[in-house]
């Protein structure tokens, strides 16, 4: 990872302005933090003892263990109007360890509490905003594919009239199409954030699932968990690999190997294809290497032991081997590079680190 990304320490969550925030446990033990954001007590969410207090502020701890049994529901009351009284006084800091669990059900806890909404009034406003989302997306779905029959229609258009017309029209009619292009690429990033209709592909391993994520955090961390589970089933396929090609000659834990091959590249198949739906520019070629690479990988599989499979065998190992390593090394490289042009704007945060990236003039 980037040592500026390591160095990066995110704030807490504002849940009401400059009142109520939601973090977790190192975010409450920053004394930046409890600065900035004036915060002047704290609420701690789980069975750690914060190691730094607010100056002069109140402090609430809740021993709550990090765990389905656990009993929060009795505390809720408590909790609600601790933090009622302290409000008027200056921010107030609800965490956890992690800031995820505990930390976030005391939080929704108390915006009941706080709006005067019952579970059931919550659920009934969430089912009718869920409503409203769905109608406003097929709306603008809708609405983009018009858009986009239009632009086809002008764009052929242009192109019988571009061979009919004077120089300074052509110059006309090429700002019309480079205008053509950007409005493409603007209906793109918007129907990545719209359900869309899965892939043939998709539509038979998972039918017609909805796979678009809608926020920018999400699609970012599916993105991520992508790149991470391609490097750790390299590691696995590399060491794997040299344990069947030089300690052990046996066609079932070659079979193992070839087993994990068919499963890698299949995972690989449908997560770059739910990726494709989220907005990642995978190129064809990259998606469709990975098909022919299971189908390879199923032949060795099945292929019956003998001396054709002998003869083939520590060539393939070697070069599986070969394969591992090599794409250990090249995903560190493009991720650095990736980071890089990301940082100037030159690349989406959905690309990938897939196929040779360059850097732009005059980064080196």
């Amino acid at each position: 990872m980037p040592q500026e990304l390591e160095n990066f320490q995110p704030y807490p969550v504002e849940i009401l302005p400059a009142k109520l925030y939601m973090g977790n446990f190192k975010q409450a033990c920053d004394q930046q933090i409890q600065k900035d954001l004036k915060i002047k007590t704290q609420v701690n969410i789980s069975e750690q003892h914060a190691t730094l207090f607010p100056e002069g502020g109140k402090y609430l701890h809740v021993s709550v263990p990090d765990s389905l049994e656990a009993d929060l529901f009795s505390t809720f009351s408590n909790i609600c109007h601790f933090i009622d009284a302290q409000l008027d006084h200056g921010a107030v800091l609800v965490f956890s360890s992690l800031g995820i669990s505990r930390s976030s059900t005391v939080t929704i806890a108390y915006l009941m509490h706080f709006c005067q909404f019952s579970l059931k009034d919550n659920h009934k406003l969430y089912k009718q905003k869920l409503e409203e989302l769905t109608k406003l997306q097929d709306g603008i779905s809708s609405s983009i594919t018009r858009q986009k029959k239009r632009l086809k229609e002008l764009s052929l258009s242009l192109k019988k009239c571009k061979t009919q017309v004077d120089p300074e029209q052509k110059v006309s009619i090429q700002e019309t199409q480079n205008l053509i292009k950007e409005r493409q690429n603007v209906f793109f990033e918007m129907e990545a954030y719209l359900p869309k209709k899965n892939g043939l592909y998709l539509s038979l391993v998972l039918g017609n699932v909805n796979v678009t994520l809608l926020s920018k955090q999400a699609k970012f961390a599916y993105k991520d968990e992508y790149e991470k589970f391609k490097l750790y089933l390299t590691i696995i396929l590399l060491i794997v690999s040299f344990s069947c090609r030089f300690l052990l000659n046996s066609r079932v834990t070659d079979a193992v190997f070839n087993f994990l091959l068919v499963w890698y590249y299949c995972t690989l198949t449908i997560r770059e294809s739910i990726l494709i739906n989220n907005g990642s520019k995978i190129k064809g070629w990259w998606v469709f290497h990975h098909y022919v690479s299971t189908f390879l990988s199923g032949v060795m599989l099945t292929w019956p032991d003998g001396l054709m499979y002998q003869m083939f065998r520590n060539q393939f190992l070697s070069f599986s081997m070969y394969q591992s390593f090599v794409q250990f090394l090249q995903y560190y490289y493009q991720s650095g590079c990736l980071y890089r042009l990301r940082a100037l704007g030159e690349r989406h945060n959905m690309d990938l680190t897939v196929g040779y990236t360059a850097y732009p003039r005059g980064l080196l």
